[in-house]
């Protein structure tokens, strides 16, 4: 137990005093920077995300993450994954990036951000509510199971209760009503 404790202590210690890596956060940058483009080339892109993704798992496999905006920033990149293991993987990052900080917030929303792209990924329904789709030029949630996270969790990770989604589908979708589900038919 003394090991453990101790173990512990010196990975806090390390990480309190630890420099972001610099090439982490430039691969971050560009990864954010590509999306704001407004006409993205998806097939070149989904290329770009998949060399980032096997770079930043040679750093993780080297033990260069080491401050909480690097697990932030590694999870983000795996969060652009196309499949369930990436999506773990950004689950599992961002949960320790708030491990080593528990003021930052951003990865405690991007934990169940995540979640819900595993969850969907598996064929289940996402739970927190973070994942939208476009049909026919208007903004639906993806399958969601709105019975299982409570409201006052959706808020302590950051997410949007259900209210708030649904206002935020009315201000997307220019209307009155928020529809929440693409209807069926």
């Amino acid at each position: 137990m003394r090991i453990l404790l101790l173990c512990l202590y010196f990975f806090s210690i390390n990480c309190l005093f630890a420099q972001d890596n610099q090439t982490l956060k430039n691969m971050f940058d560009e990864d954010q920077g590509t999306r704001l483009n407004d006409k993205i080339d998806w097939k070149i892109l989904l290329k770009q995300d998949s060399v980032r993704r096997s770079e930043v798992q040679v750093m993780i496999n080297q033990n260069k993450l080491l401050t909480t905006n690097d697990y932030y920033r590694a999870a983000m990149i795996f969060q652009h994954g196309t499949d369930s293991v990436s999506y773990k993987m950004a689950m599992n990052l961002s949960k320790k990036a708030y491990v080593v900080d528990t003021s930052n917030h951003f990865a405690l929303l991007l934990t169940v951000t995540s979640l819900d792209r595993y969850l969907l990924s598996i064929g289940k329904p996402q739970i927190y509510g973070t994942q939208f789709m476009i049909r026919e030029n208007k903004w639906y949630l993806r399958d969601f199971d709105t019975t299982i996270v409570t409201d006052n969790e959706r808020k302590r990770y950051g997410a949007k209760t259900l209210n708030e989604i649904k206002e935020y589908l009315k201000k997307k979708n220019g209307e009155d009503k928020g529809l929440l589900f693409y209807p069926k038919k």
